[in-house]
Protein backbone atom coordinates (compact mmCIF):
# COMPACT_ATOMS: atom_id res chain seq x y z
CA UNK A 1 0.00 0.00 0.00
CA UNK A 2 3.14 2.19 0.01
CA UNK A 3 2.02 4.68 2.70
CA UNK A 4 -0.04 4.63 5.86
CA UNK A 5 -2.70 6.80 4.20
CA UNK A 6 -3.20 4.29 1.41
CA UNK A 7 -3.90 1.35 3.73
CA UNK A 8 -7.66 0.66 3.54
CA UNK A 9 -9.42 1.23 6.87
CA UNK A 10 -11.54 -1.91 6.50
CA UNK A 11 -10.81 -5.49 5.54
CA UNK A 12 -12.63 -5.84 2.22
CA UNK A 13 -9.71 -4.83 -0.07
CA UNK A 14 -7.44 -7.14 1.91
CA UNK A 15 -9.29 -10.31 0.97
CA UNK A 16 -7.70 -10.37 -2.49
CA UNK A 17 -4.15 -10.17 -1.20
CA UNK A 18 -1.89 -13.20 -1.22
CA UNK A 19 -1.21 -12.76 2.47
CA UNK A 20 -1.96 -15.41 5.05
CA UNK A 21 -4.20 -13.90 7.71
CA UNK A 22 -4.90 -10.77 5.65
CA UNK A 23 -8.21 -10.06 7.36
CA UNK A 24 -6.62 -10.34 10.81
CA UNK A 25 -3.87 -7.95 9.72
CA UNK A 26 -6.56 -5.54 8.47
CA UNK A 27 -8.36 -5.76 11.83
CA UNK A 28 -5.15 -5.03 13.76
CA UNK A 29 -4.31 -2.08 11.54
CA UNK A 30 -7.84 -0.68 11.90
CA UNK A 31 -7.60 -1.15 15.67
CA UNK A 32 -4.34 0.84 15.90
CA UNK A 33 -4.77 3.25 12.97
CA UNK A 34 -5.28 6.37 15.13
CA UNK A 35 -2.19 5.57 17.16
CA UNK A 36 -0.13 5.03 14.00
CA UNK A 37 -1.28 8.36 12.54
CA UNK A 38 -0.54 10.17 15.81
CA UNK A 39 2.90 8.57 16.03
CA UNK A 40 3.68 9.60 12.47
CA UNK A 41 2.66 13.18 13.26
CA UNK A 42 4.83 13.26 16.39
CA UNK A 43 7.79 11.90 14.46
CA UNK A 44 7.49 14.48 11.68
CA UNK A 45 9.99 17.33 11.84
CA UNK A 46 8.09 20.57 11.33
CA UNK A 47 9.93 23.27 9.44
CA UNK A 48 7.06 25.73 9.08
CA UNK A 49 6.91 26.95 12.68
CA UNK A 50 6.52 30.75 12.37
CA UNK A 51 8.01 31.64 15.77
CA UNK A 52 11.10 29.50 15.26
CA UNK A 53 13.65 31.43 13.25
CA UNK A 54 16.86 29.97 14.63
CA UNK A 55 19.97 29.09 12.73
CA UNK A 56 20.87 25.43 13.33
CA UNK A 57 24.44 26.47 14.16
CA UNK A 58 23.07 28.70 16.92
CA UNK A 59 21.31 25.67 18.44
CA UNK A 60 24.41 23.47 18.46
CA UNK A 61 25.72 22.29 21.82
CA UNK A 62 28.90 24.19 22.62
CA UNK A 63 29.67 22.80 26.02
CA UNK A 64 28.48 22.58 29.59
CA UNK A 65 27.99 25.72 31.69
CA UNK A 66 30.36 25.08 34.62
CA UNK A 67 28.35 26.66 37.46
CA UNK A 68 25.02 25.10 36.54
CA UNK A 69 26.45 21.72 35.62
CA UNK A 70 28.59 21.34 38.73
CA UNK A 71 25.72 22.44 40.99
CA UNK A 72 23.38 19.92 39.38
CA UNK A 73 25.94 17.12 39.62
CA UNK A 74 26.52 17.91 43.32
CA UNK A 75 22.76 17.84 44.00
CA UNK A 76 22.53 14.45 42.30
CA UNK A 77 25.63 13.10 44.04
CA UNK A 78 27.53 12.81 40.76
CA UNK A 79 30.63 14.88 41.62
CA UNK A 80 33.04 12.44 39.93
CA UNK A 81 31.19 12.61 36.62
CA UNK A 82 32.51 16.14 35.98
CA UNK A 83 35.70 14.51 34.68
CA UNK A 84 33.64 13.03 31.85
CA UNK A 85 32.27 16.34 30.53
CA UNK A 86 33.87 16.69 27.09
CA UNK A 87 33.68 20.47 26.87
CA UNK A 88 33.13 23.39 29.23
CA UNK A 89 31.97 26.80 28.05
CA UNK A 90 34.45 29.59 28.71
CA UNK A 91 36.98 27.59 30.71
CA UNK A 92 40.54 26.59 29.99
CA UNK A 93 41.77 23.12 29.20
CA UNK A 94 42.72 22.80 32.86
CA UNK A 95 39.07 22.08 33.67
CA UNK A 96 38.86 18.39 34.67
CA UNK A 97 38.15 16.27 31.64
CA UNK A 98 37.05 19.23 29.59
CA UNK A 99 38.26 20.96 26.48
CA UNK A 100 37.88 24.68 25.92
CA UNK A 101 35.40 26.02 23.42
CA UNK A 102 37.14 26.59 20.10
Amino acid sequence: FETLDRIPPHGEPWSGLALRGALRVAERIAEHRDRALRTRELATVRRDVPALRADLRALAWRGAVPERTKTLFQQLGWEKITTRVPRWIGNSASEPGGKPLE
